[in-house]
């Protein structure tokens, strides 16, 4: 198997791409650090065990000669660590576009993007449903884009004013639609349990419903027209997200499926 190595000059770290090292960079990447003291440490420091428990593990299949720790802080949050100067260095020489190289491309840029997600993800089961993730990095999060695009995903980035942060400008990634969110379940999840039933709980809130295939050209139609998606809400009588889904994520209902298999 042809594995990337990660290499720096005058020595070449055995630390080869797999998908537990694509889930420590995404966690590390939301809220983990990388620092140098007294030793080389790569560390997360969360409020969910299960969350330090993933990225604990995950750092024992990497570096196989070190043994990393967990416990308790005196301030309630867990924390997982390792000191590696190895890895230290692999982390600081690491590029992004590793990850979606060699043979478990898809499988490495899943557990990046479950390693991101246990950070910066949040799950909406109201409406609008939906999957979001939080960043100021709009590289990472155009990355972030590409790797859900791997593994059949769509998404949308937008912006706002992050008014927590000295009203440094924030950029939200959202994953929308029945479809997407589906795939995000099978595909990628959540290491951590609260995250997980409130995507459990989306994806059963969806009820099926069939359309008169009609409704869903009039929709496009409209669309095509210039028309918004609240004025096509509007309109037809549909709600602001399956209109949504239909316009902009390119969900197609089943109806229409099938009348096109016939």
């Amino acid at each position: 198997m042809n594995k990337k190595i990660v290499s720096f000059t005058g020595t070449e770290f055995q630390y080869p791409m797999s998908p537990s090292l694509a889930y420590v960079v995404g966690a590390v990447l939301a809220d983990g650090c990388v620092f140098k003291s007294t030793a080389y440490i790569v560390r997360l420091d969360v409020m969910d065990k299960d969350f330090a428990e993933t990225f604990c593990k995950c750092l024992k299949e990497v570096t196989t000669e070190y043994s990393p720790c967990l416990y308790q802080s005196k301030r309630g949050t867990w924390i997982a660590a390792v000191g590696s100067k190895k890895l230290y260095l692999t982390m600081k020489g690491f590029k992004l576009e590793w990850i979606l190289e060699g043979e478990e491309k898809e499988k490495q840029a899943s557990m990046f993007l479950r390693g991101f997600f246990d950070g910066e993800g949040t799950v909406y089961a109201s409406e609008p449903r939906a999957i979001y993730a939080y960043n100021t990095d709009y590289e990472l999060m155009l990355f972030v884009q590409k790797c859900l695009s791997v593994v059949g995903i769509y998404t949308n980035i937008h912006k706002k004013t992050d008014n927590r942060v000295n009203r440094s400008l924030c950029y939200i990634l959202g994953i929308y639609g029945r479809e997407n969110i589906q795939k995000y379940h099978n595909k990628v999840g959540f290491s951590i349990q609260r995250k997980q039933e409130r995507l459990d709980k989306l994806i059963k809130s969806y009820v099926t419903r069939q359309y008169n295939p009609q409704i869903y050209f009039k929709v496009m139609e409209l669309s095509k027209q210039g028309l918004s998606v609240s004025e096509i809400s509007k309109e037809v009588h549909l709600s602001h997200q399956r209109v949504f889904g239909w316009t902009k994520v390119g969900e197609i209902p089943s109806v229409v499926k099938n009348q096109f298999r016939s």
